[in-house]
């Protein structure tokens, strides 16, 4: 008979989920950089839940602006414009079954260069069956330092 592959478990398995862990780190890192420059070393949370006294659901990063309000930031790396679309509903998924202190705003970066474009983004959010939830919005890290210093 043929060979049988799970691809869930395995010696392979292991090593695509740690080397995309060791990618998501360093791309965390370069992204806190910049977000430290616009907003201020204080002012920048590393994986900070979005409701507190809940550890289970934690974000990226809990932005604090100059009035003291604070928003949310989730970095997510596709490998194609497919797994983009999977990976923004399963985030938004998520992200609707949970209550987010404040209501704040949450923005979910595209951190593929090479699989998505600003353009594409911005396309797919115009074209999505199911509207957006007012406090979510999925940006290009192409457009992150731009958006962001704006809200500063």
């Amino acid at each position: 008979g043929l060979h049988y592959t799970v691809a869930r478990i395995g010696a392979r398995r292991g090593a695509v989920a740690h080397s995309r862990n060791l990618r998501s780190q360093s791309i965390d890192v370069v992204f806190a950089q910049k977000l430290v420059r616009t907003f201020g070393e204080n002012n920048v949370h590393w994986q900070s839940p979005y409701n507190k006294g809940e550890s289970l659901h934690r974000s990226d990063f809990r932005i604090y602006k100059n009035d003291g309000s604070f928003f949310f930031v989730d970095l997510f790396f596709p490998q194609d414009i497919e797994s983009f679309q999977g990976c923004v509903n399963i985030k938004i998924k998520k992200l609707t079954n949970i209550k987010v202190e404040g209501n704040a705003d949450i923005f979910l970066v595209c951190c593929n260069e090479d699989a998505t474009s600003d353009y594409s983004v911005a396309k797919y959010v115009k074209s999505r069956k199911n509207v957006l939830p007012e406090n979510i919005h999925i940006i290009h890290i192409s457009e992150a330092d731009k958006i962001f210093k704006l809200i500063v």
